[in-house]
């Protein structure tokens, strides 16, 4: 009885043990840190095991029957080696937008935009008021037509939402009077029900390229999103919607990301091409700026620009900026002398163009401290912050003065010392 109740006991103190350790490498603990609980770990399961009665009893066969055995020494580089990849992969700026894949539950909260092109599929509310009065709705068809028995057959292909109501006021104004004329007794109003979804290809360097059904209100931006957004082997400066009897339209995210302006042609459309070609330029920018990474460049682009990218300088900056440039492929002659290193004064930032592989380097300005210290009979001594043309009487009024006539008793004014 006695063997059991200790079996027992070892065991719920075993499994309280390996919690632990657990829970120490899941909150990253370095190697030495792992080690060090590895030998202490060990050390009491030897101390216990000379002081535990003689009977059959094995940690790891207890756990081998149930659960595979986990070395969270050994498998502590491959976490750390996890939580890099993920810390560099956030340094790439911009990519980091579209990870809210599935948080996506406002489409029916968006406002048509004024381009929305109707289609098959769609649901059409037509509203008289006035003289006239009648409300109907109305399904397109896959030929693109809606049918009402006293207008007719009305095609809505390829129209927008406000060029559908004039043409829709149009027709009804041939069996609707009211409608017509300078001062019209009657009013339409034309408004969507329910939407069909549109399928857009995704392709190109997206996480989850193929072809989604979306929201119909949907443009680029949150397009990609559901698709699951771009890989940083992608381009954001690039991106490609190709659509049928239409040129290609390119879009830059930058002037979103940092400016907030988004471009007014990225509205997605029934079986529009999105392609985001693999990023050909990778910029690093770091040390002393606000939001240090790695940017993407086009043609013409300055240090400056990218020094603004990154949020601008800090206060604490210098103003010489180092530059560590690779020879570009075209330019390379010999395996000699590929990279090189030079310095820009920030004021001329706006002169020097920046090419793929740069890597930029802001350093911060010497901190320096400027003080002094008074010591001995004074009533507040220390530290006291200096400036030019500091003196004496002004350091000893900082540290209280003289005016206290008890206190002045005290004081041997004969001498004092100053160390410089």
């Amino acid at each position: 009885m006695k063997n059991k109740f200790i079996n027992k006991y070892f065991l719920l103190l075993t499994k309280l043990f390996f919690v632990i350790l657990l829970s120490q490498s899941a909150f990253s603990q370095n190697t030495q840190d792992l080690l060090k609980l590895k030998k202490e770990y060990e050390k009491a399961i030897n101390k216990e095991s000379t002081n535990r009665p003689d009977y059959e009893f094995d940690i790891e066969d207890n756990f081998e029957s149930d659960n595979p055995k986990i070395d969270i020494f050994n498998n502590n580089s491959n976490m750390l080696n996890l939580v890099d990849s993920l810390k560099n992969k956030n340094k790439y700026f911009g990519y980091s937008f579209f990870s809210k894949r599935d948080t996506l539950s406002f489409w029916e909260n968006l406002p048509a935009p004024p381009n929305y092109i109707v289609g098959a599929g769609d649901e059409i509310i037509i509203s008289l008021w006035g003289q006239t009065q009648l409300r109907k709705r109305y399904t397109i068809s896959r030929d693109g037509n809606i049918y009402d028995q006293q207008v007719g057959i009305l095609n809505l292909v390829g129209k927008t939402l406000s060029e559908s109501k004039e043409y829709l006021i149009k027709q009804f104004g041939r069996t609707y009077s009211t409608l017509n004329g300078a001062s019209p007794t009657s009013y339409m109003d034309v408004s969507l029900g329910k939407l069909r979804l549109i399928n857009v290809n995704f392709v190109g360097e997206v996480n989850y390229p193929g072809v989604y059904p979306i929201h119909p209100f949907s443009n680029l931006i949150l397009g990609l999103i559901q698709a699951g957004g771009i890989d940083t082997t992608g381009t954001l400066r690039k991106i490609l919607i190709r659509r049928k009897g239409n040129k290609n339209i390119k879009v830059d995210l930058y002037d979103y990301f940092l400016k907030g302006e988004l471009p007014s042609n990225i509205q997605l459309r029934d079986q529009d091409v999105v392609f985001v070609p693999v990023r050909n330029s990778t910029v690093y920018i770091d040390s002393s700026v606000f939001r240090p990474g790695i940017y993407e460049v086009v043609a013409n682009e300055t240090l400056y620009d990218f020094i603004n990218y990154a949020g601008g300088l800090k206060p604490n900056s210098s103003l010489n900026i180092n530059i560590d440039r690779i020879v570009s492929l075209d330019q390379r002659n010999s395996t000699d002398n590929l990279y090189y290193s030079f310095y820009v004064n920030y004021n001329d930032a706006n002169k020097i163009a920046v090419i793929n592989g740069d890597k930029i380097s802001i350093s911060k300005i010497f901190q320096v401290i400027k003080r002094v210290e008074v010591i001995g009979q004074v009533k507040q001594p220390g530290f006291y912050a200096y400036y030019e043309g500091m003196k004496l009487k002004d350091l000893i009024r900082l540290s209280g003065g003289f005016e206290d006539t008890t206190f002045k008793k005290s004081i041997y004014f004969d001498q004092a010392e100053i160390v410089r």
